[in-house]
């Protein structure tokens, strides 16, 4: 690799140093001069970073990074697991499994061939320069990389694939329904108007003068999670402070479908200049039949054309439902780097013994 592309990392592994004003700052300047994906904005990082830490051993190791031409923040966390699991330090993404888009962030674009470079200097650092902290790696969800080859990177992983509806396409909710299937078009419209025959239908959204009733729905919302998607846990007090703290800046968007005076559907998920996310969805049971979730969905499509947002991501998942609307993905990929593979495979052999006896 030529010497001007080599990169030069800087860790900050200490508290006060993640959060100091002079490296946030940077943060958010890099973050705002780039594309970049919402997840790594410092306000979401910390309010993750602050309910997590309540609840697990985590430490900063967030990374920022300068080739000479280009800069990136990576926010990475230590996390130390249970005595029982082995008590290993592993190294991972801020966010973990709640935040969809683990790329670091950049201050501009970057080739495929420029990522490559900093991806296979990163494993370097990781097996050199952290071997002391972290003996595991797990970095699950990379848009960055969609045409990359893994044969040549053993730490590299294919992942599943993330739909997303290009909006530039389309000018209305019905120029994209003739893209759809008829059946999906014809049923979208048929609920649509089985709902109208009950009651008014509207979609509202919770804003700054709402937060009361925001918090009397999301608490519904998330007991329906719970049941609707068992087995997803739900770190305390995480979904109350992003309604509580980036509701009112529009970063965090929370909606509710109305049919007459009930709600049908609810929808907590995020928003930024160019895109919106659709992130976590539920629905009122009793209502299944009129499929509540389709046509909340549908609301919040056509809401976001006439926005003038560019992308709707329906987030990582190849779930079915998620291609009634389009046929355009990312494949998502994952660095994954054990330094001690013996002794992961033999904790996983203990844990498998003592689940079976």
């Amino acid at each position: 690799m030529n010497d001007s592309r080599q990169w030069r990392f800087q860790w900050h592994f200490q508290e006060d140093d993640a959060w100091s004003n002079p490296f946030v700052e940077t943060w958010h300047h890099i973050y705002q001069s780039g594309s970049n994906h919402l997840f790594f904005c410092p306000q979401l990082v910390r309010i993750w970073y602050e309910v997590y830490h309540c609840i697990r051993k985590i430490q900063p190791a967030f990374l920022l990074a300068d080739n000479g031409e280009k800069r990136l923040v990576w926010p990475l966390i230590i996390d130390k697991s249970p005595l029982k699991r082995g008590g290993f330090k592993s190294l991972r993404p801020a966010g973990f499994y709640e935040f969809d888009c683990h790329d670091p962030i950049t201050d501009g674009m970057m080739s495929l061939e420029d990522w490559i470079g900093f991806y296979c200097q990163f494993i370097e650092e990781f097996s050199t320069v952290l071997q002391g902290r972290s003996g595991y790696l797990w970095i699950p969800r990379l848009y960055n990389i969609p045409a990359i080859r893994c044969e040549p990177y053993p730490w590299m992983r294919p992942g599943t694939t993330s739909p997303f509806i290009d909006l530039t396409r389309y000018d209305s909710l019905d120029n994209l329904l003739l893209t759809c299937s008829k059946q999906h078009r014809q049923d979208v419209r048929r609920q649509t108007r089985r709902l109208s025959e009950k009651g008014d239908v509207q979609l509202v959204s919770y804003t700054a003068r709402d937060l009361d009733q925001a918090f009397e729905e999301l608490k519904i919302h998330l007991e329906h999670h719970s049941i609707q998607w068992p087995g997803v846990p739900h770190a305390a007090g995480w979904h109350e402070r992003l309604i509580k703290e980036l509701l009112p800046t529009g970063m965090v968007d929370f909606t509710v479908l109305r049919c007459g005076d009930e709600v049908i559907s609810r929808h907590l998920g995020f928003s930024d200049s160019d895109s919106y996310y659709y992130y976590m969805p539920t629905y009122n049971s009793k209502w299944y039949n009129f499929s509540p979730g389709k046509i909340h969905l549908a609301r919040l499509v056509e809401r976001a054309i006439n926005q003038d947002k560019k992308r709707f991501e329906l987030l990582s998942g190849n779930e079915s439902y998620k291609y009634q609307w389009t046929r355009d993905e990312i494949q998502l990929h994952g660095l994954k780097y054990d330094r001690f593979p013996m002794r992961t495979a033999l904790l996983e052999w203990c844990r498998s013994f003592v689940a079976h006896r």
